[in-house]
């Protein structure tokens, strides 16, 4: 039996999206990646009495460093969470996989996962490269969500100033919180929050440091 309950930080990690990950030398922030399949999803979720997860594709993300090859395997992504819920639709849902940095392949992205995947919401890294969310760059991007009215799940990224911390510990261990906060801290200050206020913005990790900083 199942409590209710709405798990919106739920990872997929299909095989083609790990093989892929690793053939560009990408590896998400614990090092390697968790064994997944949509019945060891269901399995955890009905331990934890979770009703409905809505996934999400975490770190490394999509973009490889190439704008057209990031579009196409965000599209396969989608299109794979997608049919996730179809087989299930009592039990997934999803927010949208997005290109970005490219803001253009994200818009279209964002079009056809909203209008006809109809997702429940995209999905966006705190930090793309050395840009925080907040940054004017992704404002073309914001309007458009802003005027859906759309749900923004924020996952922390691995800023590329972890390479220069010499500490041995895994970065998700502290910078993971850090990069929520200093995304969401931007969006304040920036204006963001004011000028597209139409978006709900979901913080992944208890908004990382910010219950410690809200006073």
């Amino acid at each position: 039996m199942t409590a209710g309950r709405i798990d919106v930080h739920f990872h997929i990690i299909p095989d083609f999206y790990s093989e892929e990950a690793r053939a560009a030398g990408k590896l998400p922030a614990r090092g390697s990646f968790p064994a997944f399949t949509p019945e060891l999803a269901l399995q955890l979720m009905d331990r934890h009495r979770i009703e409905v997860a809505i996934t999400s594709i975490s770190q490394p993300g999509v973009h490889f460093g190439d704008d057209d090859k990031a579009c196409a395997f965000a599209r396969r992504c989608n299109d794979y969470a997608a049919e996730l819920g179809e087989r299930r639709p009592q039990r997934f849902g999803a927010f949208a996989t997005l290109p970005l940095p490219d803001v253009e392949g994200a818009l279209r992205e964002t079009a056809h996962c909203l209008d006809t995947l109809k997702f429940d919401g995209v999905c966006l890294f705190a930090s793309y490269a050395e840009r925080f969310l907040g940054d004017p760059y992704f404002d073309p991007l914001m309007q458009e969500l802003n005027r859906r009215k759309a749900v923004v799940f924020v996952h922390p990224a691995m800023h590329p100033s972890l390479n220069s911390i010499d500490l041995p510990w895994p970065g998700f261990m502290m910078e993971y919180p850090f990069d929520t906060t200093r995304a969401a801290t931007n969006m304040l200050f920036n204006g963001t929050l004011e000028r597209f206020p139409g978006i709900r913005f979901i913080l992944s990790h208890a908004g990382g440091t910010l219950p410690f900083l809200a006073w």
